[in-house]
Parts: structure tokens; sequence; C-alpha cells
């Protein structure tokens, strides 16, 4: 059978090559909020496939470099908060990606159209699961987040997790830039013969991923629980004033009127945001306790708080804490998964006495925890960028977790889009453990989700208000909750088959990486 090497014939000049590889920046940035135009996703990757196609190795790294930089910037340009070292810091970790994604790319050559159109999905997602992997790793960014508001496309998520919608998302990105390659060469209709196999197998890969998607919001997962009145208390407190000793007094205020206004709505929990309460070692002060406690008594409803919690003198915690209808601190959880280059400063013990990263804090991560008991309900909680890490919510769902909980403080934002991107990685959640999920943030977003993703209530940005909602608590064990990264590991695996196969088909571009 003669070989379908037209593809392999492929290699664009370097300059046309790094200008599609700015535009798949580009169109990725539009994918996310705002604006979030999450049609472009499925087109998205396609000229970066095309410039990476046939430049070696080094070309490959230097083109992935410059796409990676440019999406990274645009996605992350709110940490300049933290300082633009921290920015720049940042930008260039998750920059890796996309070089490994190069460096990957660049000096494979299959001898099947359908071939190279596989490997180059398969990359991609493992690139994505390598940057979710270590103390730096979060899932910011991924193809799969883009669809989070597309409830027919993330179902599936439940059995493969974020990593199995990643991979058709690329593997349609995949194929489309492989028959532009093939017909470029050859033609649109011999294109169409050579890769008919993989335009079926896509269609019906997606075909399976919307009928599920179909079926399951059909049939919702459901249970015989009584329903339970979740209220999350966004007081929308800016981050020039929250640490402000003249404004303490008043964000108390707001969080009792506002727990106040949650409880009269029926709420039997309250959640109130990360390190909501404005002074620091809450827990070692006797009036503050007092006054939550009092208020848990006097609403009749749990209350999980957040606050700065200090041990020691070089030991801060970032925290939050269970208070009971009786006004008791009956547990404490103490954030696992700190924000590096934000609450920590990684290599901290080389850099921390650079003045340009004194915006940098330096939290330490909690070792134990992370569901509360609040009577009967087993709740699972997270702190900000911990909804960020699959794994988190997993493991809560491990531990027993019926609801996952949410408390962030999104105020680090501004009006960027960062708050809604962080939002809709709520709703990736939800639908990946099956869990009903109540994120509560200083200032937004906050809100209410079912286990399907459907959100049932969501607060504006900079809005003082309560989110209210009642949700039943699932027992239900998802797919993916039982078998965790096996999508991403076999992606891997077959990733790393894919790469010997393709670099035996090229050995001349590890000889000379310029070609």
């Amino acid at each position: 059978m003669r070989e379908n090497l037209e593809h392999v014939r492929w290699r664009l000049d370097l300059k046309v090559a790094l200008l599609l590889a700015v535009f798949s920046a580009f169109l990725l940035f539009l994918s996310f909020p705002h604006p979030g135009l999450r049609g472009l996703i499925w087109v998205a990757l396609v000229p970066l496939y095309l410039a990476l196609r046939g430049q070696g190795w080094l070309r490959g790294a230097l083109i992935g470099l410059v796409s990676g930089f440019c999406y990274w910037c645009s996605l992350l340009y709110w940490a300049t908060f933290f300082g633009v070292p921290a920015l720049v810091a940042l930008v260039l970790w998750k920059c890796s990606g996309p070089v490994l994604l190069g460096l990957t790319l660049g000096p494979v050559r299959f001898r099947r159209a359908w071939q190279a159109a596989a490997y180059g999905a398969l990359a991609y997602t493992a690139m994505e699961w390598f940057q979710m992997l270590g103390p730096l790793g979060a899932t910011w960014g991924m193809l799969s987040h883009s669809q989070a508001r597309a409830l027919l496309w993330i179902q599936c998520t439940d059995l493969v997790g974020p990593w199995g919608l990643s991979f058709l998302i690329a593997l349609v990105n995949s194929v489309l830039a492989e028959w532009l390659m093939v017909a470029s060469r050859a033609g649109r209709a011999r294109a169409t013969r050579q890769l008919r196999g993989a335009f079926a197998a896509t269609a019906g890969l997606a075909a399976l991923v919307l009928g599920y998607g179909a079926f399951r919001l059909a049939h919702p997962i459901t249970s015989d629980a009584p329903p339970v009145t979740f209220g999350a208390v966004q007081v929308s407190m800016s981050r020039d004033t929250k640490w402000n000793r003249d404004f303490a007094d008043e964000t108390l205020a707001q969080l009792d009127r506002l727990s106040r206004e949650a409880a009269a709505a029926g709420a039997r929990i309250i959640v109130w945001p990360e390190t909501s309460i404005p002074y620091r070692n809450f827990l070692l002060n006797p009036n503050l306790t007092y006054a939550v406690g009092t208020l848990a008594r006097s609403t009749g409803s749990w209350l999980i708080v957040g606050s700065i919690e200090f041990s020691g003198e070089k030991t801060t915690y970032n925290t939050a804490s269970l208070v009971t209808p009786t006004g008791r601190i009956a547990d404490r959880y103490d954030k696992q998964r700190l924000v590096p280059g934000g609450e920590y400063l990684p290599l901290g013990r080389y850099l921390r006495h650079h003045p340009i990263f004194d915006r940098v804090m330096n939290f330490v991560p909690g070792k134990d925890g992370g569901n509360f008991r609040a009577g009967d309900l087993n709740v699972g909680v997270l702190v900000c960028y911990e909804s960020m890490v699959p794994y988190l919510p997993r493991h809560r769902v491990d531990n027993g977790a019926q609801v996952i909980l949410v408390s962030t403080n999104d105020g680090w934002f501004g009006r960027s889009s960062a708050a809604a991107h962080h939002f809709e990685m709520a709703i990736m959640a939800a639908v990946e453990v099956r869990r009903p999920v109540v994120q509560a943030g200083n200032t937004g977003i906050s809100g209410v989700i079912d286990p399907m993703g459907r959100v049932h209530s969501e607060s504006r940005l900079d809005e003082r208000t309560v989110v209210t909602g009642s949700v039943v608590p699932l027992d239900y064990i998802s797919l993916y909750v039982r078998i965790g990264e096996a999508c991403a590991w076999l992606c891997a695996a077959l990733w790393a088959v894919g790469l010997l196969i393709g670099v035996k088909g090229n050995l001349e571009s590890l000889a000379n990486p310029l070609k």
C-alpha cells in the first residue's frame, strides 16, 4: 500500500510559523472569559499545529515558547498585583508546557496523517497534565475549562476527568491541521480520503460525548437525602480596604448583617470568603470568637469562616474554621495548596531578601483535613486556588464529602476576567465529582452549582450580597473519582510511545536541530 506522506513534506518559514503561533495564542485567549468565545477553542490550536510541523526540536521549542508566552501573559495579566517579577516567573513556568510541546511535535514524522493527528492530540493533553503536577501545578487555562458553560460537552468529565474533554478538543484541532497540510500538497479530495478514518473516529468520539451529555442531563444524579440550604456571603471589601484597620469593624458588621440575611432566607450553613475576618489570629482572640459564636447561636446556623492564623513567629496559615450553631469552634482546615508567587515564594530561601518579592506572602501549607462534619452532613472544603487542582475535590469526595464548598478571595483579580475563569473551574469540579458546589467569594463571583454543572444562583463582581440555594447532598461516586487521572496517564503513555515512533521516523532532525 502506498504510504501517505504528503503531510510529512510540510515546513513553514520560521517567521510565518511564529506569526501563526501568536495567532493561536490569541484564539486561545478569546476562548476564555472574557470575551469567552468558546467555539473558537475547536480551531484555536490549528495555527500552532501548522506552525510546529517539520520545524525540528530547536525551532519547535522556540515556536512553543513564543506561543506560550503570548497566551499566558494574556491570561495571567492579573498576577501583576503580586509584582511584575511574580508575573514573569509564573508565565515562564507555564511556558514550559508549550516548549515541551514544541520539542516533541517539531521533530517527529509519521507515515500516516492520522497517526500524526492522534499524536498531536496526545501530546497536548499530556502537556496539560504535566503542568498540573508538582507544587506549582494548576489547571488554569485548560482546553476543557473553556467549555464550562456548555453543559452537553462537560458531562463526560465525570468519567474521564477534564483530560478526556481536552483530548477531544485537541484531536479536532489536530485533525483539521493535518487535513490542511495534506490538502495544500495533494488537494482537498485526497486529503479527505487519507483522513476519512480520522474524521470518522473524531466525529464518533464527539457524538459519544454529546450523547452521554444529553443522557446525563435528562437523567440527573439524585438522592433521597433532604435538601440543605446554603448561604454564601459576599462582603465585597476591596483589596485596598480589606486589611485597613479603619475598615475592620465595618467589615465585621457587614459579615454579621449578611449572615443574618442568609439565615433569614433559610440558610442552615453559611460560608464566608477566604480570610474574611479582618484580624489575624481569630482563633486565639476570645472577643472575636465570642462575637462569631454569638452570631452562630442567634441564627441557629453553622458558619464556615476564613482567617489568617499564626503559629510561632514564622508560621502563617490560611485557615477555614467550622463554628457550630451553639457557637463552638468545632474544626479547622489549613489550606494545603498555596498560590506560588502569591501566598509563598518558591525558592524563597534564595529570593526572599530581594525587595522585588516583598509583596509575596509567606504562608505555610496545612497537612491534614479538608472535610468538616456539620451535623449529619460531610462537607469538603477548598480554599481559593485549591479548586484549580482536580485531585483535591476528588480527595474530598474520597473522604466522604457530600457537598463541596469553595471559600475564596478573588479580590486580588480586581475587575479582570480571572474571577469568572475561577468560578467556571468550580462548575467543572461539580461535574467531575458529581457534587453540589457552593462558592463564596469576597468580591465575587459567588454561586450555587448543582452536580450537573447548572448554576442556580450567581452574583456579580463587587456586589455586596448573599447568594442562597438549596442543594441535595450526594453519596454517588463518579468513575473519575474512582480512577483518578487514568485518562491523563494513558494519554501520556501513548504520547511517549508515539514520540519514540515519530522520532525514529525522522532521526535527521535530532542530528541537526535547525533542519
